[in-house]
């Protein structure tokens, strides 16, 4: 009875390892995307408000969109 106890179980380990290693794969994307929206937020923020309004957005607008974009990626 008590090795029915410990007895290994593949299908549920497979799939945790699966699930760690594809978590463990979308850290580079999630740096990758943050990175992409720092340098979006940065050159947006650096035009004048005239540029900007020329590109249909205003002040309030570049974060989110900075990092929607980011994400969208």
């Amino acid at each position: 009875m008590a090795a029915t106890a410990f007895e290994f179980s593949a299908p549920r380990s497979r799939n945790a390892v699966h699930f760690v290693v594809g978590a463990l794969m979308e850290i580079p994307k999630v740096i990758l995307a943050w990175h992409h929206g720092r340098k979006t937020r940065e050159a947006l923020y650096g035009l004048s408000d005239a540029q900007l309004d020329d590109i249909g957005i205003s002040r309030g607008d570049i974060d989110e969109m900075a990092f929607s974009q980011a994400r969208s990626r």
